[in-house]
């Protein structure tokens, strides 16, 4: 059954609209239910119209998403006897490349093949290496990967300082060989495909009426991540029937172009507001919606829970990162007892190291087998090279025990770390591993190996089980995960930890100016409403010698929301 402002959003016919849905306000059931709705009313009329015979497109921005609106539409589609060819669900991607596909096959034309994330690291490493004569690091790559794209390059020249200018200089070279590398090769990448649809809309006037036939209405999903290319191309194929949905409070990602004052200048004549969650108990709700006010400029929600109380907000200070992380491994194996879903969220993927370790052997001590769902891109061990570096030096200890004692009973790797450590052995290898990066990711990365090196007999068992954390992990579902709180969105869980609230670490974005701190504002909102029925913010004081303070979400969340 639908509420009152559900039910006004989905009857919404033609001409601009604004559908302003709040976390967990069934955002999903909506657009899909108006798709098919739409698809029902006009499926009869648009029976003898030339073209392909759609009524609705609906775009969004990530497969998850799409796959469940799309299943949903098509259920109700199949319900109601109506063909599902009336409605199409895409993501903006994909759409832009069927768009290009089209053009081309009309012209005789085969389309382009697209390059994959792993071919595309691989031409911009070469190309570094060429450049540079060195190898591209983790970090490095990722910053290639933004400089090639036009509209990350210049969110990132808007935040840069003067230390980085000569490596934007060599990005630059980069990008100019990498955009020759797949003109030479016929081969585009995800970015190519927005600029290129929209290239061609606006080029060519007959394809683009052609385009604009396809379908009476368009629909799209989170609509405050559009970035200026992907806002052109929706005005392009539509024709003024635009159903925008949309929370300005739940807007992630500046670093890909996205604004949330876009959602201002869309021109909706008519302006739904969904401010009911299903989704979490109102003590969650109550102290998210005070949270998120720390902004200005906002659409003014009213949030309530749908659901009433009985839920919980506790903020949480650890001693240190190892004592969080017991917590935390704790409170997911408890509620997996339970067959409830937990997830420990975080800002930078660093954060998870600690986290992965102790529930690795975790469950090896109590014999369980739950693989955790890890959400986001993960620091792996293996590729920072500091345990490589330690299992060698374990060894060289191993060797040189051997030719002093001979045979007989060689230190545990435990022992061995212990007395590297004293010699500042460990210390050295940890300055270069984490010369530029933050200081959590090389402290985290050190306190993990220590615990590892603590369960290993050998140098060789050490690197084993650092291989072995590494692929820790599934691809399925899981009731145990761990997630960035970027890829977390548009995900909910029963608990929720959110981990390493720290200065520095969450929010990242202090002294760095306003709208800064207003996106990492958004970015814990996220994550505190991924929450169905507990919360707990969680900080450490330290991380071996590294001293944190409380950051000043954590300090705000004590003093104005009363925790």
């Amino acid at each position: 059954m639908l509420s009152g402002e559900q039910y006004s959003a989905v009857m919404h016919g033609e001409g601009r609209a604004l559908c302003i849905a709040g976390p967990g306000s069934g955002k999903t059931r909506v657009i899909a239910l108006r798709a098919a709705r739409l698809a029902c009313e006009m499926a009869e009329k648009r029976a003898g119209a030339k073209g392909p015979g759609g009524v609705v497109l609906t775009l969004s921005f990530n497969r998850h998403a799409c796959g469940e609106m799309k299943e949903r539409g098509e259920g109700f589609l199949k319900r109601a006897g109506v063909p599902d060819n009336t409605a199409r669900f895409s993501t903006v991607h994909a759409y832009c490349y069927y768009l290009i596909r089209r053009r081309l096959e009309l012209r005789g034309e085969a389309p382009p093949a697209v390059l994959e994330q792993a071919e595309t690291e691989d031409i911009l490493r070469r190309l570094y290496k060429g450049i540079t004569g060195a190898d591209a690091s983790k970090d490095v790559l990722k910053e290639l990967k933004r400089s090639v794209c036009g509209t990350e390059k210049n969110f990132i020249e808007r935040e840069i300082d003067a230390k980085r200018r000569r490596f934007l200089s060599i990005a630059d070279d980069v990008a100019v060989l990498y955009a020759e590398t797949k003109r030479r090769l016929g081969v585009i990448d995800f970015d190519d495909m927005l600029a290129e649809a929209a290239r061609i809309l606006k080029s060519d006037e007959e394809f683009l009426a052609e385009t604009r036939r396809a379908f009476l209405f368009t629909q799209v999903d989170e609509a405050q991540d559009l970035s200026a290319v992907q806002a052109e191309i929706i005005e392009l194929i539509s024709e003024g029937n635009i159903f925008y949905v949309a929370d300005d409070d739940q807007s992630i990602y500046g670093f890909r172009g996205a604004e949330p004052d876009i959602l201002k200048g869309l021109g909706a004549r008519s302006v739904y507001m969904l401010e009911r969650n299903y989704r979490s108990n109102s003590e969650i709700v109550e102290v998210a919606s005070r949270f998120i006010r720390g902004n200005e400029g906002r659409f003014g929600k009213r949030l309530s829970a749908h659901k009433g109380a009985g839920g919980s907000v506790t903020l949480m200070r650890f001693a240190d990162i190892e004592k969080q992380a017991d917590f935390a491994v704790a409170k997911m194996l408890e509620c997996a007892a339970k067959g409830r879903s937990a997830c420990v969220l975080y800002r930078n993927n660093a954060s998870a190291v600690m986290v992965l370790t102790k529930l690795f052997f975790a469950e090896k001590k109590r014999k369980i087998e739950i693989l955790p769902k890890v959400g986001g891109e993960r620091v792996r061990f293996g590729e920072s090279g500091f345990t490589r570096a330690v299992a060698e030096m374990i060894r060289c200890e191993e060797d040189e025990y051997l030719d002093r004692k001979g045979p007989g009973v060689i230190p545990g790797a435990g022992s061995i770390y212990r007395r590297l450590e004293k010699r500042g052995a460990i210390g050295s290898v940890m300055a270069a591993v984490g010369a530029g990066r933050r200081a959590l990711y090389a402290a985290a990365l050190e306190r993990a190996a220590r615990i590892i090196a603590g369960k290993a007999v050998t140098g060789d068992v050490f690197e084993r089980l650092v291989s072995e954390i590494d692929a820790f992990e599934t691809d399925g579902p899981s009731l145990v995960n761990l997630s960035t709180v970027h890829s977390a969105k548009g995900l909910e869980y029963d608990t929720v930890i959110v981990i390493d609230c720290v200065k520095g670490e969450f929010p990242s974005g202090e002294g760095k100016g306003e709208n800064a701190m207003r996106e990492e504002r958004r970015l814990m909102y996220v994550a505190m409403t991924r929450a169905k029925s507990e919360l707990v913010i969680a900080y450490p004081s330290r991380c071996g010698n590294l001293i944190f303070e409380a950051g000043s979400f954590v300090r705000e969340l004590e003093e104005d929301c009363g925790y």
